[in-house]
């Protein structure tokens, strides 16, 4: 993860353009600027790119419809749509597939650096919580096929002697497997495992059985 995520600008006016770099620039944020959604899709890079400020009306494709585009989603990079005052529908469309705010021209600086602010830790979070779950998918595709199935069994709160009865192998065979589940897991507790799983594999539904879900993780 980048710790200089970049603000990228994307106006097809150039004045535009330049307010919006002055702002971003005069508060020492790392940006980027592009005269159009295609250019800007040409050069996009997700390990760097922080948030978007998107111009929403653009010759070629335009605001919204590079939103919906996006790569890895509209969630994946926080996008924060600019629009004059007579296209508030648009606006609230943009938001509705995904524009994390939207900025009303004429652009306030304050509240434009807040929107973006805002983005960047949404951004930075997201990112973090992605390390974590990849780097939990490699810790659980380490398991063996019996390791899964024990693992499986913890996480929906069964005991040792209940686990062996119904995988018809002797409890300290599953207390073997328990140990190595734990280990690779890199848990410490049943509730560090317990956390790990619901990241691994959110529940579909309260009912949903960890046995039912934890089979492969690609």
């Amino acid at each position: 993860m980048s710790d200089e995520l970049k603000v990228c600008i994307i106006d097809d006016n150039e004045g535009n353009r330049r307010l919006m770099e002055g702002i971003i620039g005069a508060a020492g944020l790392p940006h980027e600027s592009f005269d159009s959604a295609e250019s800007f899709l040409a050069a996009y890079s997700p390990d760097d790119t922080g948030c978007l400020l998107v111009d929403l009306k653009m010759p070629g494709m335009d605001g919204i419809e590079l939103i919906e585009t996006l790569p890895g989603g509209a969630d994946k990079v926080p996008s924060i749509v600019v629009t004059a005052h007579g296209e508030i529908d648009l606006a609230i469309k943009a938001m509705k597939i995904g524009a994390f705010d939207f900025q009303e021209k004429p652009l306030v600086a304050e509240k434009l650096l807040m929107a973006v602010s805002e983005a960047l830790e949404k951004r930075r979070t997201g990112m973090e919580w992605a390390e974590s779950v990849a780097a939990a998918k490699r810790l659980f595709n380490t398991l063996s096929a019996r390791e899964r199935e024990v693992y499986a069994h913890i996480v929906d709160g069964s005991m040792n002697k209940q686990i062996a009865q119904t995988l018809n192998i002797s409890p300290r065979t599953v207390e073997v497997h328990r140990a190595k589940v734990m280990a690779k897991m890199h848990a410490e507790s049943l509730a560090d495992l317990i956390r790990v799983h619901m990241m691994l594999f959110p529940a579909k539904s309260p009912n949903e059985s960890a046995a039912e879900s934890a089979v492969t993780v690609s």
